[in-house]
């Protein structure tokens, strides 16, 4: 083409404008001399890049001009048309990307562009073509192939992907987590019970970010789940009870709570961490059948387990709630006392109006809010008393002003997805002379502690959103190079989990469920 003739020697304003005229006036006859020019790296970066868009723009429709590029003699010309192919969907290209998957093995960038632009193609056997290539030890191709199998929604797919998955962990566990996290991550796209099935069955997985990723998956699957979390709670190991009942809860369907006072109204004996998740559990589940498990949950004497059943009650909360909290309030007095004590450490502002509007029990409660010396309790509670609009209300409130202030020693920082777990910390360390900061969960503490949060001692729990406890710990030992003493709460019982953790940097550890006297010992060892 004249146009093009001497392109290269012509200075770059005119090599712009000449590009300009062929892709706006789509002069398709000019593409095999771009392709001539594209051969060769051009020495202006920019107008290399140009000539590449303008073919990339004239090649839409070309079908018999991509399919010349992709034997052409330049390896340049042949990769962008091989990425042409892919956008175009152009199906006569298949036999000739096939045959460069078996010809460029020992060329990454080529293997990837032709899986990549076999992906975006719309033909049945391609699944077949790429499904071998999700064992591939590139990320990038093996990713693509995953892709591939996950947007195929056929079983074949999913095979190959439990099948690699199950393949990873035949030794007994992997330490790769990318290839079989991203495996993992892509059965989320298949909602059937099998693919459901086998995400349960490693909900327990050995690896915390592989773990949290199963975990992801299955609450997206949402109530399809639940008849195969409910084998799990009741057939599973000790951990995997608990992370049944955690997941249950996040999917916030009502026949999880079904599911969940049907446990605790059996009658087998329940383990104390198990019954702290199942009430934790039934609060994220608004429902009539939720309500009545939490309300029954007000009998329990363990200290725990209330500020899980009045952290509860207080989401969601409704009428017959406070019915039912006042009739609790009235059978024992030791129990009232406990049952006051965790509506303190919760600062459940719902439940403390009930007590309030109800006032048999309201001096009982101010006197032990302020014997906890839990100043963040004692604030919310005076700022809740400032907004009524109430005499008595105003009485009480003067009650509380001559609460006395902590004056805060050490700095503590606790990090955890359970609010009940993090209102018990704070209800422990109440009576000490610290300042708490609470994060809810690994990222948002890591994201404190960046910033340049002073802290003295870290408690965190293992198994967290975002961000789970080893990698939390990880990123503080190794990113930010700060040696603080931490604490790692959990219900693991796997000596691999613990092991793990203290590799990682933990300086202790303290196994659910346990009571304020051992946390403020634990607690006390690490920050004198």
């Amino acid at each position: 083409m004249d146009l093009l003739q001497n392109f290269p020697d012509k200075d770059m304003i005119e090599q712009i404008i000449i590009l300009d005229e062929i892709q706006s006036n789509s002069q398709y006859e000019a593409i095999p001399a771009l392709f001539d020019i594209y051969t060769a790296p051009l020495s202006d970066v920019a107008v290399d890049e140009m000539v590449y868009h303008a073919l990339i723009s004239l090649l839409k429709g070309q079908d018999a001009a991509i399919l010349s590029g992709l034997g052409h003699s330049s390896p340049r010309v042949r990769m962008l048309c091989i990425k042409a192919a892919g956008e175009n969907n152009i199906q006569a290209a298949l036999p000739l990307l096939a045959e460069l998957l078996q010809t460029s093995n020992q060329e990454t960038e080529l293997l990837t562009e032709t899986v990549r632009a076999l992906s975006k193609m719309d033909n049945p056997g391609i699944l077949d073509i790429l499904l071998p290539y999700i064992t591939h030890q590139d990320a990038t191709i093996a990713g693509l192939a995953m892709d591939k199998a996950a947007g195929s929604g056929e079983e074949r797919g999913r095979d190959a992907l439990c099948s690699y998955i199950s393949a990873a962990f035949q030794d007994g566990g992997t330490d790769e987590s990318l290839g079989v996290g991203l495996a993992f991550s892509k059965l989320g796209s298949f909602s059937d019970d099998k693919t459901v099935d086998f995400l349960i069955s490693h909900i327990h997985n050995h690896n915390p970010t592989i773990r949290m990723i199963v975990h992801e998956q299955v609450i997206k699957a949402g109530e399809i789940a639940l008849q195969n979390l409910a084998k799990a709670l009741t057939s599973g190991d000790k951990d995997e009870k608990i992370m049944a009942a955690n997941i249950i809860g996040l999917i916030k369907h009502k026949k999880g709570a079904n599911i969940i006072t049907d446990l605790l109204d059996s009658q087998e004996q329940i383990d104390a961490n198990l019954k702290f998740a199942a009430y934790e559990a039934l609060g994220r589940i608004p429902s009539m059948r939720s309500i009545v498990g939490l309300t029954d949950g007000l009998a329990d004497s363990d200290e725990m387990i209330l500020i899980a059943v009045m952290t509860g009650l207080n989401e969601i909360y409704n009428p017959g709630v406070a019915k039912a909290l006042i009739e609790a309030l009235q059978k024992d007095a030791g129990q009232r006392a406990r049952i006051l004590s965790a509506l303190v450490a919760t600062r459940a502002g719902k439940l403390f109006t009930a007590v309030f509007q109800d006032g048999t029990y309201m001096e009982e409660l101010l006197g032990i809010l302020a014997a906890s010396h839990n100043q963040e309790s004692i604030a919310f509670f005076k700022e809740l008393l400032a907004a009524m609009a109430d005499g008595r209300a105003a009485e009480l409130l003067k009650k509380l002003e001559s609460s006395n202030q902590s004056s805060g020693g050490k700095s503590i920082l606790a990090a955890d997805d359970s609010k009940a777990m993090l209102f018990f910390y704070t209800s422990a360390l109440a009576g000490m002379d610290v300042n708490l900061t609470t994060a809810e969960d690994g990222q948002q503490a890591f994201n404190l502690l960046k910033a340049g949060e002073r802290v003295d001692l870290l408690v965190t729990d293992l198994n967290m959103p975002n961000m789970d406890g080893v990698e939390l710990v990880k990123e503080i030992r190794n990113s930010l190079k700060l040696d603080i003493p931490i604490l790692m709460a959990s219900t693991e019982s796997e000596k691999s989990q613990t092991e793990l953790a203290r590799q990682a940097g933990v300086s202790d550890f303290i196994t659910k469920p346990f009571t304020k006297e051992q946390f403020i010992e634990k607690v006390t060892a690490l920050v004198r």
